[in-house]
């Protein structure tokens, strides 16, 4: 069973693939611009969701007081991130702002991913219960696997 860090680290290397994917291609090329950017939102979310509402917070009660300050980063990461999807999302696919936008963000989240991989994972990883990465990794997969519900 993978741990809940290398589960991430491959949403990790699958969301850069998605956004260079997308930086590939032509302002011409806008249909399956806009099919790859919502592969990329869906991604992006599920990602963030579980790390802002269940990671996260498991990592935060494991760490106690001691330590909050490197969660409290990758939750302003996460908002950094939002708000370029959000930008993203009113700018006409077709013009050159949103492909501005799309390498800003790839810049953005390849330094973030780099980030949490490096520096975050490991550390929450040597100060965590050995079992915890496990038993996230098991429910991450579970959430990820459930069939969406549409309303």
């Amino acid at each position: 069973m993978p741990s809940l860090f290398e589960l991430l680290k491959a949403d990790h290397d699958r969301i850069k693939g998605l956004i260079q994917e997308i930086g590939r291609t032509t302002n011409g090329d806008w249909k399956k611009r806009e099919k790859l950017f919502d592969e990329l939102r869906f991604e992006l979310c599920a990602h963030a969701h579980f790390e802002d509402e269940v990671a996260f917070p498991r990592i935060r009660e494991a760490l106690g007081a001691q330590d909050t300050n490197p969660i409290a980063n990758e939750e302003n990461e996460h908002a950094k991130i939002g708000e370029l999807v959000a930008r993203l999302e009113a700018l006409d696919t077709k013009s050159s702002e949103w492909s501005d936008t799309i390498h800003e963000l790839q810049f953005f989240f390849s330094r973030h991913a780099a980030n949490e991989e490096a520096t975050f994972f490991p550390q929450a990883a040597r100060r965590l219960d050995p079992d915890i990465p496990e038993r996230l990794g098991q429910l991450y997969e579970e959430r990820r696997s459930a069939p969406v519900r549409s309303s």
